[in-house]
């Protein structure tokens, strides 16, 4: 059974007082929307993995991180695994080179493996 979203999804009308097209979702999506990028996330992911978005995070708040954020986090996770794969005798001189190369004290580097082992623990997540 089709919804009535899933029915008009991108389909456009004719208005009978114009004669011009009504696109119906943007019109229905800026209603339930206003003021927010929703649109946009219709033109940049398409039809489907919009209903999919839509129908998975459906009147929820979602946070989106900055690249320079992520950027952040993916040199974390790789400091995380470098330490993670060398050997206990190894960590200390790994962690001052780490911190060397990234230009940040060797405490903080210690702090990021801290972090991430939990993370990874609570979640998880699993390394090779």
């Amino acid at each position: 059974m089709t919804t009535p979203l899933e029915t008009d999804l991108g389909v456009s009308i004719v208005d009978a007082v114009s004669g011009r097209f009504v696109a119906v979702l943007r019109v229905a999506l800026d209603k339930a929307c206003p003021r927010s990028p929703v649109l946009d996330l219709f033109d940049i992911f398409g039809k489907e993995a919009f209903l999919k978005f839509i129908d998975v995070f459906q009147g929820m708040t979602i946070e989106v991180p900055t690249r320079a954020k992520m950027e952040e986090c993916m040199k974390h996770v790789g400091i995380y695994l470098t330490l993670k794969r060398t050997q206990a005798s190894g960590r200390p001189r790994t962690v001052r080179q780490l911190a060397s190369r990234y230009s940040i004290p060797a405490g903080e580097v210690r702090s990021i493996f801290v972090e991430l082992d939990k993370l990874f623990e609570d979640e998880g997540y699993l390394l090779p």
